[in-house]
């Protein structure tokens, strides 16, 4: 069994909201941080994983789900 998992739609749709909440942040705030979080390194981490369409199920998974809560954060601080 690989441990490489395909992007379904859901997920990139996720992704690029992701992208562009945390892009419209950093902007408004001229910030690349945020509690925890190095904003410009999120950023990387989504185009990679949306360029190559393809996630490492053990090695992504805790950031991808570190993203959801990034992003529920962000949305309420725009």
């Amino acid at each position: 069994m690989s441990q490489y998992r395909n992007l379904n739609i859901n997920q990139e749709e996720f992704l690029v909201k992701c992208w562009e909440v945390i892009n419209t942040w950093t902007i408004k705030n001229e910030s690349y941080s945020y509690l925890q979080w190095e904003l410009e390194r999120e950023m990387k981490f989504i185009s990679k994983i949306l360029n190559d369409r393809v996630y490492d199920l053990f090695y992504d998974s805790d950031r991808l789900n570190s993203l959801g809560n990034l992003y529920r954060y962000l949305k309420k601080e725009i």
